[in-house]
């Protein structure tokens, strides 16, 4: 349940708002346990390697050089975040972006709007709209395999008296 609620969630047009309207009446309180779950999902396996990464790379300041100084806007970042909030909450919470029959959530993830403004949650969001929806495709090429590879065809055999040909070994 929770890849497919999470799929969702990070559809951009979606995001907690969909799971507001849509859970409703005897299902809605199934929405704090999604949430927990996705949570739990990205600070374990994201938002906490994530972390241990950029403290493993941050450079350690030598007593003769001073510190140098962060570039950044302030002012973008503080119209686009709310410093209370968590990243995933800033996204989930945040407003649904206009939908449109052309709109893809992945592109949306890999181009500057999510990639830059939700580090850690934009690898999670690729992870999972990477996933295929439906296991339909997996299934046909699995088929298309067995049809390919049946045991008769296993027992093909090279014997050097019919020139190197294959034919079915009989067991007679």
């Amino acid at each position: 349940l929770s890849i497919y609620a999470a799929a969702t969630l990070f559809h951009p047009p979606l995001r907690m708002k969909h799971f507001t309207h849509v859970w409703t009446g005897e299902i809605a309180h199934w929405i704090p346990k999604m949430r927990a779950a996705v949570i739990k999902t990205w600070n374990d396996e994201y938002l906490i390697p994530a972390k241990a990464k950029a403290a493993q790379l941050q450079p350690q300041p030598s007593d003769s050089e001073p510190p140098k100084k962060k570039q950044f806007t302030f002012r973008y970042w503080q119209q686009t975040h709310d410093p209370t909030k968590t990243e995933f909450e800033n996204y989930a919470d945040g407003t649904p972006d206009k939908d449109s029959s052309s709109f893809n959530g992945i592109t949306w993830w890999v181009g500057m709007s999510g990639k830059d403004d939700f580090p850690t949650l934009f690898q999670y969001a690729i992870d999972t709209l990477s996933c295929p929806a439906m296991s339909t495709e997996c299934e046909r090429v699995l088929q298309q395999y067995q049809e390919a590879h049946y045991p008769e065809r296993n027992q093909l055999i090279i014997r050097p008296e019919t020139n190197h040909r294959p034919s079915l070994h009989s067991t007679v």
